[in-house]
């Protein structure tokens, strides 16, 4: 039927119906302007090999940057975290026309860093019962 943001019209004799599927938009709170976009190509070819871009943050009166984003440095802020995913270039003259960025919020954070705490020290306790126990213990029997 459709793509992602692609809208389907429906005509009836006097109305026209507008059906889209699209990604869900969120008011973040503050704004972030691309500033410049940077692309690095393989020697000899037009594939990218890396691709950065260069944001400003707008957060009421105050502003951030510029601010470099690319593969694994991703731009942290507010609890968002901005990645560079993609970009998009006109196939016929090479000129940049958007750059992709993925954003992520992850809330439960601290409860992934707690639990990974537990289980380190459930495993040193573990293993130091265990030689604990092997010393405790009467020779010959286990």
């Amino acid at each position: 039927w459709t793509g992602i943001n692609g809208p389907l019209k429906y005509y009836t004799d006097s109305e026209v119906y507008y059906v889209m599927y699209v990604n869900r938009m969120i008011d973040l709170g503050f704004h972030i302007r691309m500033e410049d976009f940077k692309v690095g190509r393989y020697q000899g070819t037009r594939r990218a090999a890396s691709y950065k871009s260069f944001v400003r943050v707008l957060d009421g009166g105050s502003e951030e940057g510029p601010i470099e984003i690319y593969m694994n440095e991703p731009l942290k802020y507010k609890g968002f975290t901005f990645y560079q995913s993609s970009f998009q270039e006109d196939p016929a003259t090479g000129q940049m026309l958007a750059s992709i960025l993925s954003v992520n919020q992850d809330p439960g954070r601290p409860w992934k860093y707690l639990g990974c705490i537990l289980i380190v020290l459930g495993i040193i306790h573990l293993f130091y019962f265990k030689s604990q126990k092997k010393k405790a213990s009467p020779k010959g029997k286990v």
